[in-house]
């Protein structure tokens, strides 16, 4: 039980942060255990990959609320539409 909590908090850093290094500085969780979670859990691929597509949906959202909010907007837009195009090069 302790490795499904483990990894459902490295999933929502993975969410909040968008990349395994992030996720895994914040968590604690070394880069062996990640593999390992990897090897071993064949549904953790599977949750990393929807880990990355919420991150991505996140990002939507940012860039949407940009779109109707024009003046509140703050960082780069350049690098928002590279992520973007990064995490949902579907769209």
């Amino acid at each position: 039980m302790e490795m499904e909590e483990d990894q459902r908090i490295f999933l929502d850093a993975l969410v909040k942060h968008g990349t395994l290094l992030a996720a895994r500085r914040e968590t604690g969780v070394t880069r062996r255990k990640y593999q390992g979670w990897m090897v071993d859990d064949p549904g953790f691929s599977q949750r990393i990959d929807e880990a990355r597509r919420d991150f991505g949906e996140g990002l939507e959202g940012l860039a949407l609320e940009r779109v109707r909010n024009p003046d509140r907007s703050h960082g780069s837009d350049v690098l928002l539409i590279g992520l973007l195009n990064a995490n949902l090069p579907h769209k």
